[in-house]
């Protein structure tokens, strides 16, 4: 009597790899379909993101995917980034359409080494672009303003501000002093761990080297372990290196999951972070600023001086709301060398070449003593579309 044959391991492991292959493949396509959608929307005037449609979609593939006893938060999680992917591919086709800058082969500065969170935000922000690119690290950030300045490199990318320890001051003022354009943001999820070597205990260790912020969003991890003294370095990713190089056991240091799995040390601690929610935005800077397209969400930032008089703030902040602008961020710098006066920072929703930006960016200016556009750029903060489950 025959019976039936039971697929080995090895067997079943084939068909798996056959099945990824597939989806791989499907991905592609999906990838390159996307592409003639771009040229239509752009001959038609339509904005990027149809959050309706994507609504829509994201019901049915859920209905689709429960019936075949898929869970539906699991089909969500993958099609939050294939669209995110998506969005990326266009936003990158249109802004390359205006500016024929970004068309060819791209030198990024960044901070620190391979793996660094700087080197995996170039990473994300420009994997959709045609052209190659190439990251080249710095250790310090007024280096990649330099970099960027003497046209040794054509873009930088810094960290500006982090959900957990705030904005760096540092980039504050090195905007103010660089003649330099915010082109673009990125932002990156931080998941902070504790590296060093194979077997090593963490009450066995005696100091941490990472890079200062990042060692401030991990204090509440540290001052659990006293027996750890923190030590400041130029990045996460060049920290990593050094204990590497070093050798002694009793280093650690704070850095990123994927430095950890490049430098073949163990992870000694997950997730150290202060917040279990963290999140880097970084801009990236250029000589000259781009020119953003009518179809895409745009975000631009201005610095400004007031006269030091009653009201003098309150009277350019009332501008963003007389024109029906969003301000999204505002931060105050001190001035050098002008004890008390203060220079102020402000992101906002919108392009500088639209009216009511246009208008609201003029009558700002000629009511303060300084005022420069730093740039207006594709805002890239995507929200995931949400359904009701």
């Amino acid at each position: 009597m025959s019976t039936e044959h039971k697929p080995t391991k090895e067997e079943i492991r084939l068909k798996i790899n056959k099945l990824d292959a597939e989806l791989l493949n499907t991905l592609a396509k999906r990838k390159e379909l996307v592409s003639g959608v771009i040229a239509d929307k752009i001959r038609a005037g339509q904005p990027i993101r149809d959050v309706d449609r994507e609504q829509a979609l994201l019901s049915r593939l859920v209905k689709d995917g429960t019936d075949l006893d898929l869970s539906p938060q699991f089909i969500l999680d993958i099609y939050h980034r294939i669209l995110d992917d998506s969005v990326r591919q266009q936003y990158t086709h249109s802004l390359k359409r205006e500016n024929q800058e970004l068309s060819k082969e791209l030198t990024i500065a960044h901070l620190g080494d391979t793996y660094s969170y700087s080197y995996l935000a170039v990473q994300r922000h420009f994997a959709n672009y045609a052209m190659p690119f190439v990251g080249r690290g710095f250790d310090h950030f007024r280096e990649i303003f330099n970099a960027v300045s003497n046209q040794e490199c054509h873009l930088g990318l810094l960290p500006f501000e982090n959900t957990t320890s705030g904005t760096i001051n540092e980039i504050h003022d090195l905007l103010r002093e660089f003649q330099l354009y915010i082109v673009g943001e990125e932002s990156v999820a931080v998941r902070h761990c504790l590296i060093g070597f194979h077997g090593t205990k963490i009450h066995e260790l005696k100091n941490v080297y990472s890079h200062p912020q990042a060692l401030a969003q991990s204090g509440a991890f540290l001052q659990k372990h006293p027996n750890i003294h923190a030590n400041f370095y130029s990045s996460t990713s060049t920290a990593v290196n050094f204990i590497k190089d070093h050798g002694d056991k009793t280093n650690a240091a704070i850095a990123s999951r994927e430095a950890a799995m490049h430098s073949g040390l163990s992870i000694l601690a997950e997730d150290i972070g202060n917040q279990a929610e963290n999140y880097t935005r970084f801009l990236i800077l250029a000589r000259n600023p781009v020119k953003v397209p009518n179809n895409l969400p745009a975000k631009t930032t201005i610095i400004f001086s007031t006269e030091q008089k009653a009201g003098a703030l309150v009277d350019v902040l009332n501008v963003f709301k007389e024109h029906n602008i969003n301000m999204s961020k505002l931060t105050s710098r001190p001035i050098p060398g002008k004890p008390w006066a203060e220079m102020f920072f402000v992101d906002f929703q919108g392009n500088q070449d639209h009216e009511n930006a246009a208008a609201a960016i003029k009558e700002i200016e000629t009511n303060t003593p300084f005022l420069r556009v730093l740039g207006s750029y594709p805002e890239h903060s995507l929200d995931p579309t949400q359904i009701q489950l």
